[in-house]
């Protein structure tokens, strides 16, 4: 059942409520909509994925958090990395686009489905670190 929609700059965020079969307590998920990131292309700018990493964390101690893409591939993958390569950034960690991209193949064949978007996770990363230091 929906049970909100919030309309941010670039992205829809659905706040779902999901009553399993057989349970008699709810769970409250939310789901992002990324409205400006085309298929197969990346957005204009790395920041509003920063942006959008940044509330994802924040919600993440209330509610899951889910991100889709069309095939959950190109877009969901580049997503992945972008995270994935901030997050041990942040933690201190060596972190490699390249390992990173090759891990999240493992799971999902395809992800980071072409170069545009494989140079987005380097350029996004890069614009984290200015915006960290």
């Amino acid at each position: 059942m929906l049970f909100q929609v919030d309309h941010l700059d670039q992205h829809d965020i659905y706040t779902l409520e999901i009553l399993p079969d057989g349970c008699s307590n709810s769970i409250l998920t939310r789901l992002a909509h990324c409205t400006t990131w085309p298929d197969k292309a990346v957005p204009s700018s790395g920041r509003m994925v920063l942006r959008l990493l940044k509330w994802m964390q924040a919600l993440e101690a209330m509610a899951p958090v889910a991100l889709v893409s069309g095939a959950g591939v190109g877009r969901a993958g580049t997503f992945l990395a972008i995270d994935q390569v901030c997050n041990r950034l942040f933690k201190g960690v060596d972190a490699s686009v390249k390992e990173i991209a090759l891990e999240i193949r493992k799971q999902r064949a395809h992800a980071i489905s072409n170069e545009l978007q494989y140079f987005f996770v380097y350029s996004t990363v890069l614009d984290y670190i200015r915006v960290s230091l």
